[in-house]
């Protein structure tokens, strides 16, 4: 592998206002109170025009097409008056809970909040990255998110994740991220041949590859989002020369 500058986001021409960073929505974030019901893999919410502006600032949930007019833009929605309804998968849920403070989830009107480790259980359960590793695969997901990146699913270009250093509607990916445990015949089968092919396809979108790798200490209770405080993270960017 070899070092190269990093490069600007490539910007997307996108008409409107433009959203607010992340950072900064992250902290208008941290002084709310959200709250949140359980509806199998989704959390739905109901929110003010501008809690779901901050939201989805920070790429966090989407809106329910039955109750929000999805033909109005996000700045057009935010001056209105009435509450929208968002739906959030699992993941996006269980960062707003257990990253950002924001917000409590439960199965009923009358039911206690989840905690965090059962909200964890469901996100690993039923979230977008159920199956082999999920724990890894959420905790790494978090661990970008927390960082300020915005991580989307990375099927399209063969790998886990893609990270976008801005707003997904404004900029485009710079990263493409390969877990390597995620491999399905386990931690040995990330062979060069795979590397190398994955690789020459980010290179035909412009993006750079990572391979990364979560290592967690022998005895950890992957059974809740503690996990993640022992965890390391070993990052390796790919690239030709």
């Amino acid at each position: 592998a070899m070092s190269k500058p990093m490069r600007a986001p490539q910007h997307k021409r996108r008409k409107g206002v433009p959203l607010v960073g992340a950072h900064q929505a992250y902290q208008d974030l941290n002084m709310l109170s959200v709250e949140g019901r359980l509806d199998g893999h989704w959390v739905r919410i109901t929110v003010s025009p501008a809690v779901a502006f901050l939201l989805q600032s920070c790429d966090i949930g989407e809106p329910d097409s039955c109750t929000v007019d999805t033909t109005l833009t996000l700045q057009q929605r935010r001056r209105q008056a009435w509450p929208e309804q968002l739906q959030l998968n699992l993941d996006d849920a269980l960062f707003a809970q257990h990253v950002l403070g924001c917000l409590s989830v439960s199965v009923s009107e009358r039911a206690q909040p989840l905690t965090e480790k059962e909200l964890w259980g469901h996100c690993i359960a039923g979230g977008p990255c159920a199956g082999p590793h999920a724990e890894q695969l959420v905790a790494l997901k978090l661990h970008y998110r927390a960082k300020g990146w915005f991580v989307r699913q990375g099927l399209d270009f063969g790998a886990n994740y893609v990270l976008y250093r801005g707003h997904p509607a404004d900029v485009h990916a710079e990263f493409c991220v390969i877990l390597r445990t995620a491999m399905p015949a386990g931690p040995a089968s990330l062979l060069w041949r795979d590397i190398s092919i994955t690789n020459r396809v980010n290179i035909q979108v412009r993006k750079m590859l990572l391979i990364v790798s979560v290592q967690m200490p022998e005895g950890s209770d992957l059974s809740s989002p503690a996990c993640m405080a022992d965890m390391t993270i070993d990052e390796r960017r790919v690239s030709r020369w």
